[in-house]
């Protein structure tokens, strides 16, 4: 490696010499209306450009020098010494959990045929309704079912807007009118929420297949709830039908 300071090359091990310092002070001297001074390194034959201020012509020798480097890796290490051990502690439980989930998944797939039953499909891939029941954050090595709920929360926006349309809708002049636009909102609003997918998902009695310790957040049950049509939505291909007829199972 070589550095040209101002066209002016020097080899890696001359940068802590006191030529280079006395030639960067004069460089200063000479040059006190200079804005900013040219450096290029130059490693294995490929040179990169660098600009620096005049106060920051030290950083060569920080930043390339082999001591400056060595104080720098040492700087780093010290400064992170404390949370190394936390880091390792972490590491260890996430893995030692996922580990544990993992046989938990394998239990889990053991239940598909009662999950099956309970919301009235049977599945062609039964991996996608073993993930539908694992919540972000308890997630096995492999999979949650963030991308699942996300489906399935959109799906049944869908399902439930077009059960409500058939009640608070109807055609006039060929034009769709809300019978009551403020219930109907109303509906809509209290249909689709947390509160409303949770109750349906108990009811079910569904919270037993939880990969959850936390079986009583409606945010975690809700989630659960709008997995499932995830996980039927890519087991059919988005068929409605089959859709529908899960969600008038769930929610009679």
């Amino acid at each position: 490696m070589t550095i040209e300071v101002e066209n002016k090359q020097f080899k890696l091990n001359e940068i802590e010499s006191l030529t280079f310092q006395t030639y960067l002070a004069t460089l200063k001297e000479t040059k006190p209306n200079k804005d900013r001074f040219r450096i290029v390194v130059i490693s294995d034959g490929v040179p990169q450009e660098y600009y620096l201020r005049p106060k920051s012509l030290e950083y060569v020798k920080t930043r390339w020098c082999p001591t400056g480097l060595l104080r720098k890796c040492e700087h780093v290490l010290l400064a992170s010494k404390p949370y190394v051990k936390g880091e390792v502690s972490h590491a260890e439980a996430l893995y030692k959990r996922r580990a544990s989930n993992d046989a938990q998944f394998k239990i889990l797939l053991s239940h598909v045929s009662e999950i099956e039953a309970a919301i009235g499909y049977t599945f062609n891939n039964k991996n996608l309704i073993a993930q539908a029941f694992i919540p972000k954050g308890c997630e096995t090595s492999m999979v949650n079912s963030a991308a699942l709920e996300l489906i399935g929360d959109r799906v049944l926006y869908t399902i439930v807007i077009q059960h409500l349309a058939k009640v608070w809708t109807k055609s006039i002049n060929g034009y769709v009118m809300a019978v009551n636009m403020a219930t109907f909102s109303d509906k809509a609003t209290g249909d689709i929420s947390n509160h409303t997918f949770a109750a349906f998902f108990k009811k079910a009695d569904l919270t037993k297949f939880l990969l959850s310790t936390t079986k009583t957040s409606k945010k975690i049950l809700a989630n659960g709830f709008e997995s499932i049509f995830g996980a039927v939505a890519i087991d059919t291909n988005y068929n409605f039908d089959t859709l529908n007829k899960v969600y008038d199972k769930l929610t009679a």
